[in-house]
């Protein structure tokens, strides 16, 4: 531990628990936690079933700085015992808050009655606190589905599974619509190879991104466009681009005759270096992507329009996964201009290369799944939790397995206000070995692991395992909107079993059909599948999906700078303004040069950035935060405070106005494509969410002016708000209204309109 210390200090660095740590610390300062208490009026805490007892104590001080908290959570769905969460812990702490300030969700808003009143009837016997709940949505037939496997081995469990996702696609079912879960990623592998072998569409979050065609043809055509005299990036361009078939490729025969026509250089003795496959028409287009002037995303978008790879793919097969697979490769490449850009970096091309190639070194360049795409979704129970769909396949049933006693536990046998005390970490070592492949267990047959499973502390881990893996299965149970699919082998669900009444009411011996449910307001549905049934079940997969991305950047077009500003941006086209004045008075400061102008701007501005944290607040405190921003910007004596809060004051009058119920975002940074070309990248002084989710844009203009100037300077301030509200639909938002704020005149410049 120390070495590892020693080795984060030498370099810089901390762990994601050093944040934790440290955070803890700051809030231990009383002088901190009464500064941050003048800030925040709610405290919230999600998902607190997943609290370790460090982040518990976080909570617990920052409870201490606002007058309302609410912790939101759900006990039955406590799964990640692996990452110290404590549900014991969790559940005392629930305890212990007084009845009256406590409160349940009894509603379903997910699930169809038939399937809410069976999973409450299933678990119900298992848990102390009773899941049955209210359901909000209408019932439907059909909702329970056993598919039970005749097959002997795991490889046909997989296709006789494919078989049933068959099934359900023949009888109406989107593939899109269809999600199965796995114990594990090893599991889903398997079942990857199943649907392969029966044409099946899914998605798989994995790596191996730049291992596939089009991420490796990808990869080659960045590196070609960071250096057009890269051979190897070319002759990989061309030979992933030509038809496998070949025997000898021709760009090969071509490099070789290219090579061997080189003239000497009379001074060296050498051959000539000559670029790569000059004129060819398959790199022409990547000659022609000017990556000086874009960021390294458009960059990317750029590259897969060049090479045609739209087309390619679904030339290749497989389409819809390959299709994914290039937004894949866009999601990392803005990932990597966010951590650039956060670590006050730039975030270039070569940059970019240098990225992806370790990502895929340390097999961390994963094909994201897509909802978007007709496909099944194949994912684990743990990266299920959150999530849902129409129809989900629970696969793994009769997963078992032993405790893990030789790993290093904590534990702390009490709550007692303090999560942090009394804590205990016990680390057996297995003094045996492990076997060997890619699972390794430990070597048995000594009988250590018997006696250790049989002791006190064995029972209790136990004991513990088998909760989180009982409460792991309900999280399964409840993804599913529509239709709940139970897949195994015959008489082989030991981890459905944890449910005694499972087979009582889902009775497996049933005839194979549809059947009803007493009690319950859908039916169940008995499927016998085989893996001898492949054959009937093969399909062709459609190919109707295509990739959208910008247009390709021709040779003839402009250099162009990379980022622009907002605030710089000329009036695409004239929009009509309309004005109104505030109530109060128009304040000018007399007394003030145009030396000074900025400086009472600023200290203005950073009033307004301030309202949401003061609307609620007192006067004085509001005198008191004006009065600090005047001072920091040296402008004391030529603006009082006083106009200051007024100015603030009866602009939030304005708001609720106009846009009651709206939530405010103050100086928000926004980046988004130019239309022409570059990336805007700004702030939004103020950003309206109304409940539609609609958007608003506010730009305060805090320097002093004249009422009566307003409507005219506002001519100037167009062009910046037209950007702004580009990049926002270029985000699929819905931009509503579109505001200039004169905060010293007292006037608002609406340039759309829209009131």
């Amino acid at each position: 531990e120390a070495e590892y210390d020693a080795y984060k200090a030498e370099r810089g660095l901390v762990d994601f628990t050093d944040l934790e740590t440290l955070l803890l610390t700051l809030l231990e300062d009383d002088s901190l936690r009464s500064r941050l208490s003048m800030d925040y009026d709610l405290v919230l805490v999600d998902e607190f079933q997943d609290t370790n007892p460090l982040q518990l104590a976080i909570f617990q001080l920052l409870r201490t700085i606002a007058p309302r908290n609410r912790w939101v959570g759900d006990s039955r769905q406590a799964i990640y015992g692996f990452r110290d969460t404590d549900p014991r812990l969790v559940s005392e702490v629930w305890d212990r808050v007084p009845e009256e300030c406590r409160s349940t969700l009894p509603n379903n808003h997910r699930s169809q009655k038939g399937l809410v009143q069976l999973v409450g009837e299933l678990f119900a016997p298992r848990f102390e606190e009773d899941p049955r709940q209210q359901p909000q949505k209408s019932a439907a037939t059909r909702g329970i589905e056993r598919w039970l496997f005749g097959s002997t081995n795991s490889q046909n469990d997989a296709l006789s599974l494919a078989c049933g996702l068959a099934q359900c696609h023949n009888e109406g079912i989107r593939f899109g619509d269809i999600a199965v879960l796995e114990r594990g990623n090893a599991q889903l592998k398997a079942l990857a190879t199943a649907l392969d072998e029966l044409g099946i569409p899914y998605l798989i979050e994995s790596p191996g991104l730049f291992s596939t065609r089009e991420g490796a043809l990808l990869l080659a055509g960045l590196r070609l466009v960071a250096n057009r005299n890269d051979s190897l990036a070319a002759a990989t361009v061309l030979h992933l681009s030509a038809d496998p078939h070949e025997t000898t490729p021709q760009w090969l025969s071509d490099r070789l005759q290219s090579l061997s026509d080189s003239q000497i250089d009379p001074e060296t003795g050498k051959p000539t270096f000559r670029m790569p496959w000059t004129e060819h028409e398959l790199l022409l287009p990547l000659e022609a992507i000017d990556f000086r002037s874009l960021a390294p995303s458009l960059v990317v978008q750029q590259v897969i329009e060049a090479l045609n790879l739209p087309e390619r793919v679904h030339a290749w097969g497989d389409a819809i996964r390959r299709c994914s697979n290039l937004d894949s490769a866009i999601r990392h490449a803005r990932d990597y201009e966010e951590a650039a850009i956060s670590g006050n970096g730039s975030a270039t091309l070569t940059g970019l290369i240098l990225y992806f190639e370790q990502l895929a070194a340390d097999e961390n360049d994963l094909r994201f799944t897509s909802q978007g795409h007709d496909a099944v979704t194949l994912l684990t129970y743990h990266a299920a939790k959150g999530l849902e769909w129409p129809v989900v396949v629970l696969s793994g049933l009769n997963s078992d397995r032993d405790p893990d006693m030789w790993k290093p536990v904590v534990r702390s046998p009490s709550f007692e206000e303090e999560p942090l005390i009394n804590r205990e970490i016990r680390h057996w070592i297995w003094p045996f070995g492990m076997s060997d492949g890619p699972f390794p267990r430990i070597k048995s047959g000594s009988g250590l692991e018997l006696d250790a499973l049989a002791s006190p502390e064995g029972r209790e881990q136990t004991s513990r395992e088998s909760e989180e893996h009982l409460r792991l299965l309900y999280v399964g149970f409840t993804r599913a909107k529509n239709k709940l699919v139970l897949a195994h082998r015959k008489g082989c669900c030991q981890w459905l079993n944890m449910l005694a009444n499972a087979d009582s009411l889902l009775n497996p011996a049933l005839d194979p059909g549809e059947h009803p449910l007493d009690g319950f307001d859908t039916s169940l549905v008995i499927r016998h599948l085989s893996h001898d049934d492949v054959d009937q079940h093969r399909f062709q997969q459609a190919t109707e999906q295509k990739w959208f991305s910008a247009p390709v950047v021709s040779a003839g077009d402009v250099n162009l700078d990379r980022y622009y500003s907002p605030s710089m941006a000329d009036a695409a086209e004239k929009m009509a303004l309309i004005a109104t004045s505030l109530s109060g008075d128009q304040f000018f400061p007399a007394k003030a040069d145009e030396a000074t102008y900025a400086r009472i701007g600023n200290s203005v501005h950073s009033y307004m950035a301030a309202l949401p944290s003061l609307r609620n607040a007192s006067d004085e405190l509001k005198t008191k935060a004006a009065e600090r921003c005047i001072a920091a910007f040296g402008i004391t004596g030529l603006v009082p405070a006083s106009v200051i809060v007024s100015a603030g004051q009866r602009f939030a009058v304005w708001v609720d106005a106009i846009y009651p119920q709206a939530t405010w975002y103050t100086e928000t940074p926004v980046s988004g494509p130019r239309s022409v070309g570059g990336q805007w990248a700004g702030t939004i002084d103020l950003l309206l969410e109304l409940p539609s989710g609609e958007l608003v844009i506010i730009d305060h203009k805090s320097a002093p002016i004249r009422r009566h100037a307003c409507a005219e300077k506002a001519t100037e301030y167009v062009g910046q708000l037209q950007a702004y509200n580009e990049i926002l639909k270029g985000a699929g938002a819905t931009v509503q209204g579109m505001w200039i704020h004169f905060p010293l005149a007292g006037v608002m410049i609406c340039s759309n309109g829209s009131t």
